[in-house]
């Protein structure tokens, strides 16, 4: 054992310390999304072998790794999200164990004589940037993630395999790691990029060896292995249409998306805000966009100087090519739905802390400020990470969460309405479908599920499909909610089905401050003003709002030309916050 190889057994105690007691928050969690996809799944309850080696378990995909995962919890913890989420747990200590041991493989060759750093020290925190960065939380919080979890771990297995196989030789290492690349095969089908990788390895070692045979020798089983895998998963997701037409752009456009795709995940890499579950990133769809252009020139500019420091800086390029080899998948150059999210970087994303950890070590302070400083980063994103745990931990925190970082996506919306749907709240849900039938017109989900809201007697679903529209177009730009409805120019149509809509709803949930200033509001635009500065009145002096009460009743003092009193009530919301300084400027011309 070398002299720091006794420090191995510490150091992975202290990775898994750290993992669990960062994401035990995750096993409080339910289920989210459509976690309900495996989680109810008929195959796994019945344990029906047969169909998750010969068919498509889930009816999408063929992950029969991933669904033996499955298969297992149910059988152990019947079907409860502790035990999902346990597992998840679990696999990501593993992965994180496995992360210290490729950095150590990777990094050994490159450690310099005179380098006085300790061998555990670029591993441990190369797998410590890795665990704690809050992009992790997607992957680990999320069962339906677990094909990524799989994946991972037998990737990485796979590589530290093939290193060990580099170093030392033997048809041993060389087996173990083809095997663990067929596991991983059949766990998700985004890592038969591993030969590329293992090339690249290869050139690193050994590149001056390439014409010869014996170079491209040990690769030949997991080239065709790969293919393989291609051939597989492609045929498959173009039957189930996974991958479709609908989400296919030209070559060029793909293109453009691919040059852009890098940096932006380095940026969030480098500045963790604004983390979704659904990104709106309008990314520029045309070769020779400045935004594209200035994109290529920067990731041509990183590689050139990337290959220009290899002899002194050869960590740059080593885990540069494994986050740039191991993006290529969903990179969008066969498209991917969505375009970005925070599950794709998982596995590059370790090529980016091994670098990081790597040039850390390179600082010449003393190894106790290296570390103090390395303990600040790390505390950093630990925060972030806890707080983003929590996130995952149902529908509504994740949609709402959602919501506010793309508020623009009518998806989000609909599942935020969907989330509130199974709550006695249910003018929640409404407001929620409303706003996807703003953005998205044809989003039949949202029109239907917010239709049948409308009593039967208000017609066909046609036709309360049109009254959801009208209610919708009534529903002012976000922020604004159901509360401030109606705050726009166009006539309110269908106001009697509006009417019975709310009366009802507040049958039925009689503490909905929101559908009570809706049901306000209507009466304010109808000209109803007594009875909407009733409601308004007795919100306002029960101090429920946050200004709409006083906004309302400033909208019917401007309507009886009172402007004293308009803008002594508009000063009041103002100053509550709750009405959006868009309206408040309106009312107060």
């Amino acid at each position: 054992m070398s002299p720091d190889g006794r420090y191995k057994p510490f150091a992975c105690t202290i990775l898994a310390l750290v993992v669990i007691l960062l994401y035990l928050n995750t096993l409080s969690g339910g289920f989210v999304w459509d976690d309900n996809l495996f989680t109810t799944n008929q195959v796994y309850w019945e344990f029906d072998f047969k169909k998750i080696f010969f068919s498509l378990a889930n009816g999408l995909e063929y992950q029969p790794v991933r669904d033996l995962s499955y298969l297992f919890d149910i059988f152990v913890w019947r079907g409860s999200p502790f035990g999902f989420h346990l597992t998840n747990l679990l696999l990501f200590v593993a992965i994180v164990i496995l992360a210290y041991n490729t950095a150590e493989n990777l990094y050994t060759p490159l450690k310099e004589p005179e380098d006085i750093r300790p061998q555990w020290f670029v591993p441990l925190f190369a797998a410590l940037l890795f665990a704690v960065h809050p992009l992790r939380t997607e992957v680990v919080a999320w069962a339906t993630q677990r094909n990524t979890l799989l994946a991972t771990l037998f990737f990485m297995l796979s590589c530290n395999f093939f290193l060990r196989y580099l170093e030392k030789g033997g048809k041993k290492a060389i087996t173990l790691s083809l095997g663990s690349f067929f596991l991983a095969i059949l766990s998700k089908a985004t890592v038969v990029i591993l030969p590329l990788l293992l090339l690249f390895f290869l050139f690193l070692r050994r590149g001056e060896e390439w014409r010869r045979k014996e170079f491209w020798l040990p690769l030949a089983p997991f080239i065709a292995l790969s293919a393989a895998g291609v051939l597989l998963h492609v045929t498959i997701a173009r039957k189930t249409e996974v991958i479709s037409s609908a989400y296919y752009g030209t070559l060029q456009e793909r293109l453009a998306t691919a040059l852009q795709i890098p940096l932006f995940y380095l940026k969030k890499s480098l500045f963790p805000v604004d983390i979704s579950a659904f990104y709106a990133e309008n990314f520029s769809l045309s070769l020779g966009s400045p935004r594209v252009l200035l994109s290529a020139l920067l990731l041509a500019v990183m590689t050139i100087i990337a290959w220009m420091l290899r002899r002194r800086y050869p960590e740059i390029l080593l885990g540069g090519g494994w986050f740039v080899i191991t993006l290529l998948p969903v990179s969008n150059l066969l498209a991917t739905s969505p375009v970005v999210a925070d599950r794709y970087l998982f596995l590059p994303s370790f090529g980016l802390a091994f670098t990081a950890a790597t040039l850390v070590s390179r600082i010449r302070l003393p190894l106790k400020f290296t570390v103090l400083l390395l303990l600040l980063v790390l505390s950093f994103f630990a925060q972030l990470t806890f707080s983003r745990n929590r996130i995952w931990h149902d529908d509504i925190a994740l949609w709402n969460d959602t919501a506010l970082r793309s508020p623009r996506v009518a998806g989000v919306w609909f599942n935020l309405g969907s989330a509130w749907h199974k709550t006695p709240q249910i003018s929640m849900a409404l407001e929620s479908y409303l706003r996807a039938a703003l953005l998205d017109p044809s989003d039949i989900r949202s029109l239907d599920n917010a239709a049948a809201l409308f009593p039967a007697s208000r017609g066909s679903i046609d036709s309360r499909r049109e009254l959801v529209r009208s209610l919708a177009e009534q529903l002012p730009p976000y922020p604004a909610g159901l509360s401030l409805i109606g705050y726009t120019k166009g006539e309110w149509q269908h106001p009697d089905a509006a009417e019975e809509l709310f009366l009802n709803l507040l049958a039925t949930d009689n503490q909905s401050t929101s559908i009570r200033f809706a049901l306000a509001n209507l009466y304010r635009k109808l000209g109803a003003f007594d009875r909407a500065t009733a409601i308004y009145s007795e919100l306002a002096g029960s101090g429920l709002g946050r200004g709409e009460a006083e906004f309302g009743l400033a909208a019917i003092a401007a309507a009886n030309g009172n402007r004293q009193e308009q803008m002594r009530l508009l000063a009041i919301a103002g100053n509550k916050g709750g009405v959006p300084q868009e309206l408040l400027r309106k009312l107060g011309q």
